[in-house]
């Protein structure tokens, strides 16, 4: 229990990291042995390459899927001559790359579908995307994104179907807090200072297919780097906000900040089985699976893949990354 938080001296890491790299590949051994043993049962005899996708998901998926491919050559002699069909032999939006296939898949809940990749039978051009970057803007037909050309921030993102902003200030912003070197694992003690964070790179187009697009901004503080990517997906009414970090700065708090509009703005956060409204939310408090701020009007929900931790102060929704303090071991990072 003291792992998670953050509560353990540097041995006790890299003894769990160990740990967690065994269980891993236990893990992926078991997955891999168990998914053949289920497609050895599955008859996917017939013409082209049979494709198997599965979903672990109690619920039901639809959405863009992505699989790296094996040697294509004995199907067609360039990836440009394959198209996809599902069971029903029906084509499916497929755009072949350098290393994978990228498709539109429907899957039921626990469930699996067969698709073929086969030779085309004409060579019509993909329909192409309705997404559009040109230097600080990035558009398709849902939203709307300009970046801040100083910052590399959202300073506007609008939602042209409800027909107005979903924030009122800079957004998806890195938010670099400073704490004392008094501070421990279980308080923040913060010194009142923001760190300096810099932009050095974008926003840059680094993917676009005519599934999504995606965007990437990078900047620095005096001693990490951070990355911030941002995917519009082309049949989808979502954002998608990824940020990866080479982490060196210590007695500090990285957060990721969102100005969403509205007055009167209530959050509610998820729990297990459930959800709660925040009574307090300038503190920090937990949301498991998403987070959503908003009024009787409309509202912003943030979900979230492994950042447990928010708080919402001053208008400001900020969803926590990172954070080091080294009380209980001067030596870790």
């Amino acid at each position: 229990h003291d792992t998670l938080p953050g509560t353990s001296i540097a041995s006790v890491y890299r003894q769990t990291s160990e740990d967690y790299r065994h269980i891993s590949l236990e893990l992926r051994l078991l997955m891999d042995d168990s998914l053949r043993r289920i497609g050895s049962r599955i008859d996917t005899r017939g013409e082209g390459y049979p494709l198997l996708v599965f979903n672990p998901a109690l619920q039901a998926q639809a959405g863009v899927a992505r699989a790296a491919y094996p040697e294509w050559g004995h199907i067609a002699e360039d990836r440009t001559g394959l198209r996809l069909v599902d069971e029903q032999g029906r084509d499916v939006p497929a755009f072949f790359g350098e290393d994978e296939v990228m498709f539109e898949a429907s899957l039921s809940s626990l469930g699996y579908a067969l698709y073929r990749a086969l030779p085309k039978e004409d060579f019509s051009d993909l329909p192409r995307s309705s997404a559009h970057f040109e230097r600080l803007t990035l558009e398709n037909n849902f939203y709307r994104l300009t970046f801040d050309e100083a910052t590399g921030d959202l300073s506007e993102i609008y939602d042209k179907q409800a027909k107005k902003p979903l924030c009122a200030g800079p957004s998806f912003a890195l938010e670099l807090y400073e704490e004392t070197d008094r501070g421990d694992a279980w308080t923040q003690r913060f010194t009142g200072e923001k760190r300096a964070i810099d932009r050095v790179d974008g926003p840059t187009l680094v993917e676009q297919t005519p599934f999504l697009t995606r965007v990437a901004v990078r900047s620095t503080s005096r001693w990490s780097s951070f990355t911030r990517e941002v995917v519009l997906y082309d049949q989808e009414p979502r954002i998608e906000f990824q940020i990866s970090t080479d982490w060196h700065d210590t007695n500090a708090f990285l957060k990721v900040g969102f100005k969403p509009s509205g007055q009167a703005l209530k959050v509610r956060a998820s729990i297990a089985h459930g959800s709660i409204l925040v009574e307090q939310p300038e503190g920090e408090f937990c949301c498991q699976d998403w987070v959503h701020v908003g009024n009787a009007k409309g509202g912003m929900a943030l979900l979230n893949d492994g950042a447990y931790g928010a708080n919402f102060a001053g208008g400001r929704l900020g969803i926590s990354v990172v954070r080091n303090v080294r009380d209980m071991d001067p030596g870790m990072d």
